[in-house]
C-alpha cells in the first residue's frame, strides 16, 4: 500500500509542481475586488513541503515493513528449524521408548513361559510326592516289628555272603 501511495503521490506532486511552478493557468485580469490569487509561492512549505512529509512518512513506513518483514522471516525460519529438530528428537524418543517396550514385553513373555513351566514342575514334584508319602513316611509297623524284620534281613544277609563265600573257596 505504501508503495501505490508513494506513486500516486508522485503523480500527484509533478501535477502541483507545474501548477505552482508555470504561470499558465495565471489570470492577467482579474475583478477589482478580487486580488490575482498566486497559490502559496511564497511560503518554504505549503502544500508542497506536505506532500514531501507525506511522502518521506511512506517511504519511512515502506522500510519498516520490509525490515519487519525480513525480520519475520528470518524468525520463522529459525522457529522452522527449532520446531523441526524438536520433532526429530521426539521422534527418536518415541522410537527408542518404543524399541525398550518391546523388549521388556518380550523379556516378560520368556519369564512367564519359565515361570509356568518351572510351576508344572513343581506341580508334577508335588504329585509324584505324595504318592511316595504313604510308602515313605507312613509307618503302619512298630517300632519291634520293623527291629524283627531288620534282624531277619542281616541274617539272610550274613548266610547269602557265607553260600557266596563257600563257592568262591571251591
Amino acid at each position: 500500500d505504501a508503495q501505490a501511495a508513494q506513486v500516486a503521490l508522485k503523480q500527484a506532486m509533478a501535477i502541483l509542481q507545474e501548477f505552482y511552478g508555470s504561470e499558465a493557468l495565471i489570470q492577467v485580469k482579474q475583478v477589482p475586488e478580487m486580488e490575482e490569487y498566486k497559490g502559496m509561492k511564497g511560503r518554504g512549505g505549503g502544500v508542497m513541503g506536505m506532500l514531501e512529509v507525506i511522502d518521506s512518512d511512506f517511504a519511512r513506513v515502506e522500510a519498516e515493513t520490509q525490515a519487519a518483514e525480513v525480520q519475520a522471516a528470518e524468525q520463522y525460519k529459525s522457529f522452522m528449524k527449532e520446531s523441526e529438530a524438536d520433532v526429530e528428537a521426539k521422534h527418536d524418543a518415541e522410537f527408542k521408548l518404543s524399541l525398550k517396550k518391546d523388549k521388556t514385553e518380550f523379556a516378560q513373555e520368556q519369564l512367564q513361559k519359565d515361570l509356568d513351566a518351572a510351576q508344572a514342575m513343581l506341580k508334577a514334584a508335588n504329585q509324584y510326592y505324595e504318592e511316595l508319602k504313604p510308602q515313605c513316611v507312613e509307618v503302619n509297623v512298630s517300632f519291634e516289628e520293623r527291629a524283627a524284620m531288620r534282624q531277619e534281613e542281616i541274617a539272610a544277609l550274613k548266610e547269602a555272603y557265607k553260600i557266596l563265600d563257600a563257592k568262591t573257596a571251591m
